[in-house]
């Protein structure tokens, strides 16, 4: 009896051990695939990633994917396509905050601030510290006359991330904006040793 469990206990052991070295080496061929699909969107290639993404639709990873196929299709200025991508990576995982900014941004882009304004501040439910979606919300506010709001925004996104550049330069422009001279120029005094600083 004692042999039998001894034999099942190895036999769970070693398929645990399989399962893990297959997920290992399957993670490791899609981070290479999703690299590959990086590399083609950073060279402004957007219609060859797009293809290569779908290629990925098969396997997994198809929220991820999704949200990839929509920043490919807005790069491309395709809204419809864009939008359906985006949606379609929110609907199979709730928790992408970069799809979320995604339909922000085309949101934005169709005049629909408050539509906007409610998908960045859903990223931020998922990653209160995202600095892409507290820029695109400050966007957003100042379009919407709300100019507090958007340097609130833009100030705990400097504090998160205090080498962005357009963050400091967005403040200053909206400071500039309100005529609050004294603000602009710290914040400017502030871009300038950035910029000395090599960022």
């Amino acid at each position: 009896m004692i042999e039998k469990i001894i034999f099942l206990a190895v036999i769970i052991l070693l398929n645990i051990a399989v399962v893990a070295i297959y997920r290992k080496v399957f993670l490791k061929r899609k981070l290479k695939t999703l690299i590959k699909l990086h590399e083609l969107f950073d060279r402004g290639l957007h219609t060859e990633a797009i293809a290569e993404a779908e290629k990925m639709l098969a396997t997994s990873c198809k929220p991820l994917v999704y949200e990839f196929i929509g920043d490919c299709y807005f790069e491309l200025g395709n809204s419809e396509e864009s939008l359906k991508a985006y949606e379609t990576a929110i609907s199979l995982d709730e928790t992408l905050e970069f799809a979320y900014i995604g339909r922000g941004k085309l949101m934005m882009k169709a005049s629909r601030v408050l539509d906007a304004i409610n998908d960045f501040k859903k990223a931020l439910k998922r990653d209160s510290n995202n600095t892409v979606a507290k820029y695109y919300l400050a966007l957003a506010y100042e379009h919407n006359r709300d100019y507090e709001a958007a340097i609130r925004e833009l100030t705990e996104a400097k504090e998160i991330s205090p080498s962005v550049r357009a963050l400091y330069e967005k403040l200053e422009d909206i400071y500039l904006y309100l005529g609050r001279k004294s603000d602009a120029e710290k914040v400017s005094e502030e871009l300038q040793l950035l910029k000395e600083s090599g960022n």
